[in-house]
């Protein structure tokens, strides 16, 4: 719990044009890793250090009402000042696991603590609570019963998704959630994604095929549909069959009203593509939706690293190389020491260091060519794209914020 955050996302710019830090809350911590972005997971390593493990079965650090009274406070001064600051709720748990610990002590459980937290967000409307989860499965089961036709306007849903199936996987459960706000925190983005703006439908009442040859159901719910050259639209159902839909059997749904990138920090730090970032910005800009870029990651292009550095840690291979001669004749043309790490990484996230088989590193993929990448660290990788910051909000969460207002943290 951090009544200041460094995290840029949770910033929110004031009606009379200041720019408030947001803060952080847990209900609880500890927490067990679902999928690939978990690999190297900040707040388990940083549990570590406070004696909370991670993993099914570890218990979890509940708090007493000091921690919880916090809300109530910061919601008086916000509302003292006229102002709305932003939570981000769970950076060191998921708000929405499924677990059935119980504290042998004070009987606290997660269902408790959950309970907790939603009766506070309704108590306290000058905080905006951006909840994020890797479980947006459970965001609806485990709201109350009296949010199910809509959410409170102070709460954001939010989920992660790292790469393509992951997204496609947690859309169809975020975009079920009735909240005002709904995004999606791409950090850290592991390959490109295809957002699917305009593809997103949901069927009010399953739907049914009874053709022989095609038997299929598609339960209520929303999907992603696909669309043939002649526009009509298909559902892919739980068999793997897809079953055609008709304009009166679905409803179109809007995408998420914001998205956020960035690259993975820390010393065992997976490279991504820059591509993929500008690829979810350009799909952002041209469908209207907010988009936020964090930060870089512990990787920079070579291309963008300073004249003043190439001497020190590499000069980059003339493209003539590249198109004339042998690997072997790289490999050699290469054979220097490097004070960072040095290698490619293509679009589909293969990364070749500069100490092994180069076969295939400049293979184009999707129209995109590897990307030769240096390590330099989070901070001097930055957090541009195109040479400007991307800090776009939602309008509930404040709007976009301003150039040079953030640092990468």
């Amino acid at each position: 719990m951090g009544e200041i955050t460094e995290i840029g996302w949770t910033a929110r710019h004031q009606h009379d044009g200041t720019v408030l830090k947001g803060a952080t809350f847990n209900p609880w911590h500890g927490c067990v890793e679902v999928s690939p972005a978990c690999a190297h997971c900040y707040a388990r390593e940083l549990g570590a250090r406070f004696g909370t493990a991670w993993g099914r079965n570890e218990p979890r650090k509940f708090f007493p009402d000091k921690h919880w009274n916090h809300l109530q406070r910061w919601d008086k001064a916000m509302r003292a000042k006229g102002y709305i600051k932003n939570i981000f709720v769970a950076s060191m748990s998921d708000l929405f696991e499924d677990n059935d610990y119980a504290d042998p002590e004070t009987g606290q459980t997660l269902d408790s603590e959950r309970g907790r937290f939603f009766q506070i967000v309704e108590q306290t409307p000058n905080l905006m609570y951006l909840l994020l989860t890797k479980r947006p499965e459970n965001m609806t089961r485990m709201a109350p019963a009296h949010w199910a036709d809509a959410w409170p306007p102070n709460v954001a849903a939010m989920t992660t998704a790292e790469n393509q199936k992951y997204y496609d996987l947690r859309m169809l459960h975020l975009l079920a959630v009735p909240a005002a706000v709904r995004g999606v925190s791409m950090e850290p983005l592991l390959g490109p994604v295809d957002l699917g703006f305009g593809d997103w439908i949901r069927l009010p009442v399953g739907v049914r095929s009874d053709i022989p040859f095609n038997a299929a159901y598609a339960p209520a719910g929303v999907y992603r549909a696909q669309r043939n050259p002649y526009g009509a639209l298909s559902v892919v159902v739980t068999n793997g069959k897809l079953l055609g839909v008709t304009p009166d059997e679905y409803e179109v749904v809007s995408n998420a009203d914001w998205f956020i990138t960035g690259g993975e920090s820390g010393p065992n730090a997976r490279v991504s593509h820059p591509h993929w970032f500008a690829g979810i910005r350009d799909q952002c800009e041209a469908a209207g939706a907010s988009f936020f870029h964090k930060q870089n990651g512990e990787w920079k292009p070579i291309s963008e690293m300073p004249e003043s550095e190439y001497e020190t840690y590499y000069k980059p291979w003339p493209a003539a190389l590249l198109r004339q001669y042998s690997e072997s004749y790289l490999r050699e043309f290469a054979s220097r020491e490097y004070k960072v790490p040095v290698g490619v990484v293509d679009y589909h996230g293969k990364f070749y260091s500069i100490d092994g088989p180069l076969t295939g590193a400049f293979e184009v993929i999707d129209g995109h060519v590897g990307m030769q990448m240096y390590r330099t660290g989070k901070h001097e990788a930055g957090r541009l794209i195109g040479g400007r910051e991307w800090n776009g909000m939602p309008a509930a969460l404040g709007g976009d914020l301003p150039q040079t207002a953030l640092t990468t943290a």
